[in-house]
């Protein structure tokens, strides 16, 4: 695998174990962090079908990942749709409990998570580009 891909992998695994111990959103009621968000965003299926598949997004970053460093191809669309799941958060305005909890702000941990994506699909054109 190509030294800059690897390093640029590398970065993004970190920013996204970083993140998991940032606080990522502020409530009405609490400050979540990445590691809460990552525990409880499968039970999401119960009651918000959208933030399900937001979380989803985990799944297919780690799959890109070992991909990435398997050397096999991805297609672009991939990467391209964790972004948009990261961005689409930012229009999600609750959090669903028993009651709806409104987001008042993104803290250090979310952007940092999107930014992991964002170097994950940097690393694929870098790939595409070498081939």
């Amino acid at each position: 695998m190509n030294k800059k891909i690897y390093f640029l992998l590398r970065i993004s695994m970190l920013m996204y174990i970083a993140s998991c111990f940032m606080p990522c959103l502020l409530t009405t009621s609490e400050k979540i962090y990445g590691f809460m968000c990552l525990l409880a965003g499968g039970i999401s299926i119960i009651s918000d079908i959208w933030l399900f598949l937001i979380w989803c997004s985990n799944i297919l970053y780690f799959y890109i990942v070992i991909s990435l460093c398997k050397n096999k191809n991805i297609q672009i669309i991939l990467p391209v749709l964790l972004l948009i799941a990261a961005v689409s958060m930012l229009f999600h305005n609750y959090l669903e409990y028993d009651i709806q909890v409104s987001i008042v702000k993104y803290l250090a941990g979310y952007y940092m998570w999107g930014v992991s994506y964002l170097i994950v699909l940097l690393s694929c054109i870098f790939k595409r580009k070498k081939q």
